[in-house]
């Protein structure tokens, strides 16, 4: 890199005009004595595209211009929607073709930062900057918008993108840095880094897409993405960013091989990668996940609402089940950020319980507090929210969330998360609330769950479902239906017999275990 107001690298370019001329024109707005006025508001970069091959090391491929347009182009547009994410100096970025007709110059390929979230970027990174020179722990949350703009060279056809990310930026202070000052000292590096979370793409038609739990596309980037793996590196659905070492080929981050335990090693490298892997991005998702629980403009009030229409789950509630990681997926080498990660987020906010009436409205909760009880079933919404409503009964906040994730909260914090079952409904539903509070199809909903639990919960519990119509306690001595129609012809007519009845229009599996309990001579 040379910097013009830098007398020896001036110097250097003067011998070098050559290189510095094709840049000398309105159109990069490139002044022809830009050596003399030493200034200029941005950064060229002039690539050795050579025409011969280069036979240091490996070979260079040979670079045509037909090579280069379909090779470099292309790479560019692939990582066109994450490009501008982790460089703190770039907004835009254009592509331009010169035609070969009248040497004019057409864009083909534009990348910006959209004009709605240019200010609010713009005043994060220069903070994020200024953090820097003070080595002070900073975590900075935002989102932002870019917008990717395809022109057809040859019919001037225009399409744009709109991709839409949260992103945290995260420098680790000094008093972190003391541990691995004398690897940032000899390798030059900072303890800078940052994790991006796509939120959604929006066409020019209007459609929005939002990510699907089963694409995990999260990349490794070092301020730009290293080259597209074979397929997802982490397992993650977030971009992660770090001020990493990568080894010769520059593809791929230093990391030990031969061994599982990461306090063994020597090599500087490799220990600062493990640094930022262990104390740098654990830190940054925590925060990033506390932001999207509470953050300002993270998608407008239009967007939100679309999203739980197609979602049916509050928008933030859906971003957050694709920032935490699902350890079925995380890859071996990343499972250290997915263990680090469920240790500091098990005492934070950052899981939700909707309101009964409205999922855009709700309470966060801490994963091992006493009041919150996690649903893992897997049922249908309906369902779910009868057993909501129940354990309200006691002051219990359901909250759903994945079986893995709830594993993973118990393993790497050693202790277990309630989780709720039969005898916990059973329990709620001897309040006294569930004769009024439950109509009569959340009764039979939560009877179908309850059937199953043991005979002394099941006792005083007020679902049993009688022919007449009403509902009393288990416990009481009732009897089931005749099978023999007849007789049950003869006697249903009688309303005092009916009482004594259980109803025949239960689901089979309901009814078929309730006449288990009648033979086990059990509490019905």
């Amino acid at each position: 890199m040379w910097l013009l107001t830098d007398d020896v690298d001036n110097a250097e370019l003067q011998k070098c005009r050559q290189q510095i001329q094709p840049f000398c024109q309105d159109l990069f707005d490139v002044p022809s004595d830009i050596l003399e006025k030493g200034f200029y508001n941005g950064t060229l970069f002039r690539f050795p595209l050579r025409h011969t091959t280069h036979h240091m090391g490996n070979p260079w491929v040979l670079c045509t211009p037909d090579k280069i347009m379909t090779e470099l182009f292309e790479t560019l547009g692939t990582e066109a929607t994450s490009v501008l994410l982790f460089l703190n100096h770039v907004e835009r970025i254009e592509m331009y073709v010169k035609c070969k007709e009248d040497y004019s110059a057409k864009l083909i390929l534009k990348i910006s930062i959209s004009p709605q979230s240019l200010s609010l970027v713009q005043e994060r990174r220069k903070e994020f900057q200024g953090s820097l020179d003070f080595r002070n722990f900073t975590i900075l949350n935002f989102p932002m918008t870019e917008e990717v703009t395809h022109c057809d060279a040859h019919t001037d056809a225009i399409q744009t993108k709109k991709y839409s990310w949260v992103i945290s930026l995260c420098h680790i202070g000094k008093d972190e840095q003391e541990n691995v000052a004398e690897i940032i000292s000899s390798l030059k590096v900072l303890p800078v880094g940052g994790v991006a979370l796509p939120l959604y793409v929006y066409n020019e038609s209007g459609d929005l897409k939002f990510p699907e739990n089963d694409q995990r596309n999260g990349q490794v980037f070092s301020f730009l993405r290293l080259p597209l793996a074979d397929r997802n590196p982490t397992g993650l659905h977030t971009h992660l960013h770090g001020y990493f070492v990568l080894d010769q080929s520059r593809r791929n981050l230093k990391w030990p091989s031969a061994t599982h335990d990461l306090s063994s090693v020597t090599d500087a490298a490799q220990r600062w990668n493990i640094f930022l892997k262990r104390v740098l991005l654990p830190q940054t998702m925590v925060s990033l996940a506390e932001f999207l629980t509470t953050g300002q403009y993270v998608v407008d009030n239009e967007t939100s609402q679309m999203m739980t229409r197609v979602t049916g789950m509050n928008y933030r509630e859906f971003f957050l089940s694709m920032l935490i990681p699902n350890p079925v997926h995380v890859t071996p080498q990343w499972k250290v950020l997915e263990e680090l990660f469920y240790q500091k987020i098990s005492h934070k906010a950052v899981f939700f319980h909707p309101h009964e009436a409205d999922v855009h409205i709700g309470s966060w909760v801490k994963a091992f507090e006493e009041k919150v009880i996690f649903d893992n079933t897997g049922h249908d919404k309906s369902e779910v929210a009868v057993r909501r409503k129940v354990l309200s009964f006691r002051g219990k906040l359901l909250v759903v969330q994945s079986r893995e994730i709830l594993t993973a909260l118990e393993q790497y914090n050693q202790r277990k998360v309630a989780v709720v079952s039969p005898s916990v409904v059973c329990d709620c539903m001897k309040t006294g609330h569930a004769e009024y509070a439950l109509s009569e199809a959340e009764k039979r909903k939560a009877l179908k769950f309850v059937i199953n639990a043991n005979a002394t919960d099941l006792i005083n519990v007020p679902l049993m479902p009688l022919h007449n119509g009403e509902w009393t306690f288990f416990g009481r001595k009732v009897f089931l239906l005749p099978a023999n129609n007849t007789e049950t012809a003869i006697l249903m007519p009688f309303s005092e017999l009916r009482k004594n009845f259980i109803r025949d229009d239960l689901e089979p599996d309901v009814i078929t275990s309730l006449q288990k309990m009648q033979q086990q001579g059990k509490v019905i």
